[in-house]
């Protein structure tokens, strides 16, 4: 399987992962910010832009 002619990077890991762990809606409201996503499927793709992402996390360090 390809995708743009690269290959996927696949890993195993073996680590568990605690349940019922939610980030708190202060968090989620700075990450909304840099988060994209696709109209209709919303809950399923999201792009995450890194330079959007770099640019909100400066403006919330400030703050």
């Amino acid at each position: 399987m390809t995708w743009k002619g690269n290959n996927p990077s696949v890993t195993f890991t073996d680590k568990v992962y605690e349940t019922g762990i939610k980030v708190g809606k202060d968090i989620m409201a700075v990450y909304e910010k840099v988060i994209e996503r696709k109209q209709g499927i919303e809950k399923w793709c999201v792009t995450i832009n890194p330079e959007k992402c770099k640019r909100v996390f400066e403006m919330e360090i400030k703050v």
